[in-house]
């Protein structure tokens, strides 16, 4: 969930305080607009991710930007940093290409003359 909204773009800072209240920041809330793997949330996803998580998602953010967390070369990083970059790097790359995938169809059924699918809010 940490690198959907990661892809997703989702910022507390760019949030009103009636799009908290509403999305379930400060407490539960029947529904909001986030759904994760088929499941309607009931509290904002950025609520659910780890300290840790934000951190490595920050730190991957820093590494697309050019800065690595230490001295030296990608080789003189923490192994754990090396490991957790490569696990967002792998899940944002599927990510993309589920996206890729769904446009195509989206296309060819436009295509085809059939209205297209309706999209499901992520």
């Amino acid at each position: 969930m940490a690198i959907q909204t990661y892809y997703a773009g989702l910022d507390c800072q760019d949030c009103t305080e009636g799009m908290k209240q509403i999305r379930g920041c400060y407490e539960e809330v029947p529904y909001t607009e986030f759904e994760f793997e088929g499941e309607v949330l009931k509290q904002c996803p950025l609520k659910l991710i780890s300290p840790l998580s934000r951190l490595m998602l920050q730190f991957y953010s820093f590494m697309e930007d050019g800065f690595l967390p230490n001295r030296g070369s990608l080789l003189e990083q923490p192994y754990r940093y090396l490991v957790g970059v490569s696990i967002i790097k792998e899940e944002l790359g599927r990510i993309r290409e589920d996206e890729r995938k769904n446009r195509e169809k989206e296309r060819a059924v436009r295509g085809s003359g059939a209205p297209p699918p309706k999209r499901r809010k992520k």
